[in-house]
Parts: structure tokens; sequence; C-alpha cells
């Protein structure tokens, strides 16, 4: 990886996530390591809050992650079905094709012009997902970490 570039990983054994890492020859921040992980956030929000209150912190963090999270699996679901449906179209289209249709035909080019309608709506989705997820891992990065019981 080279210096100054940005790497986003996780640490599936402890369930932190590296946020951003800078990898620069200690020019950059410190490594940023998000306590609380999506799966606990989701499980055990009311924890979570609390631990945030016990610190002196703002608990409506806690929801803001959770509602970004919604967004963000909602997204990922749409996306998939989407893709899902692209795939569809185009296998469409090489089968009308391989009966016998005119490649530049109206029946393939109205199956092309779904496809590319899906394909816009696929990328409006990544496009809004990656903010998503920005604003996510952001919402995760100032959530303390409750204190031990």
């Amino acid at each position: 990886m080279a210096a100054g570039s940005t790497h986003r990983s996780a640490w599936p054994a402890t369930g932190l996530r590296f946020a951003d890492i800078s990898t620069g020859c200690n020019t950059g921040p410190e490594p940023r390591i998000v306590s609380v992980g999506l799966q606990r956030l989701r499980e055990e929000p009311d924890v979570i809050r609390k631990g945030a209150l016990d610190k002196g912190e703002d608990p409506s963090v806690v929801d803001a992650a959770l509602s970004l999270d919604e967004r963000r699996r909602a997204l990922l679901a749409e996306g998939d079905g989407l893709k899902a449906e692209r795939n569809t179209a185009s296998k469409r289209i090489g089968e009308a094709i391989r009966g016998g249709a005119d490649p530049n035909g109206a029946d393939v080019a109205e199956l092309k012009a779904a496809s590319t309608r899906v394909g816009e709506r696929i990328d409006a989705i990544d496009a809004e997902l990656a903010t998503v997820e920005a604003e996510l891992d952001e919402a995760l990065l100032r959530i303390p970490n409750p204190a031990d019981p």
C-alpha cells in the first residue's frame, strides 16, 4: 500500500473495525478504531446509550447510527434486488438475440433500455450507499465504548 493511502478493513475476531487508517510515515492521524460494532449496536442499543450518558456524551449519536445502519441495509437490499433484475434482463436480451430477434430491433432495444434504466438506479443507490456508509463510520467513531458492568 502506498504511503498516505487509506485502507478500510475489519478486525473480525474482536468485532472492532478500522474506520480510517492512514498508512503514511507517521504524517497522518493515528488509526481510529470503532469500539462499538454494528452487531452490538443493534443488539444492545440501550446499553450503548447508557454508556454514552455515563461518560457525559450525547446518546443521540446512537440513534443516528442505528438510523444510518437501517438505511444502509435497505440500500444494500434494494441494490442487490436491482442487480438481480439487471442480470435477468441481460439474459433475456441474449436469449432474444439467440432466438432470432434483430439485435438492433425494437424488442431488443426495449430490453436494453430497461436494463440501462436499472443500471442508472443501481449507480444512484451505490452513490447514496457510499455517503451513508461514510456518515455511519463517522457516527460509530463518536460512540464511546460502555464501561464494564
